[in-house]
């Protein structure tokens, strides 16, 4: 039996990571074989040879991509959280995965990702000691015009609502 992959994507600090982690426990809760694969632990251990170029971006993407085709190949659904800024990059994956894969975008203002930011990208950013970041100084462009699509509002939202949303949604897709 296929997996299926599941990929939040959205701004910086807008909640993917969070409620990726959420939904993976949920499916644990309930026997699934599931793999969380987020953008910021794959660009420590396996995309280091990338930067945030436009290009180098869709790199990762790309890998990533056939990771999670992979291991749905063999059963086990991802749970992916990846910034993913642009139509196109969600556009090649709906292409790799056709049906086996749900976009969820996590819907926060900038202001609300900036004070989320506990990091301090953002303000990195700003003084321009980070390039091309996703919604400041490199283009970020809102959801697919295709395939399974559902958008979190995580700024007004609660946590556990959002999820609840997504899990409905996704039982109504029939994705898992």
């Amino acid at each position: 039996m296929l997996g299926k992959t599941v990929w939040f994507f959205g701004l910086p600090c807008s909640g993917k990571t969070t409620l990726a982690k959420k939904l993976v426990e949920s499916f644990e809760k309930r026997g699934m074989r599931v793999h969380h694969l987020d953008g910021d632990v794959v660009r420590k251990k396996f995309t280091k040879d990338l930067g945030f170029s436009i290009d180098d971006r869709f790199e990762n993407i790309r890998r990533m991509g056939y990771l999670a085709e992979s291991l749905n190949k063999h059963g086990i659904n991802v749970i992916a959280s990846f910034v993913t800024p642009m139509r196109a990059y969600r556009y090649f994956l709906d292409k790799i995965f056709g049906k086996n894969i749900v976009f969820i975008e996590c819907h926060a203002s900038i202001e609300r990702c900036m004070e989320r930011d506990v990091k301090g990208m953002y303000e990195e950013a700003l003084f321009g000691r980070i390039k091309d970041f996703t919604g400041l100084t490199s283009p970020y462009e809102m959801g697919p015009t295709y395939g399974k699509y559902h958008a979190s509002h995580t700024e007004a939202l609660s946590q556990s609502d959002c999820v609840i949303k997504i899990r409905n949604f996704l039982e109504r897709c029939e994705v898992f």
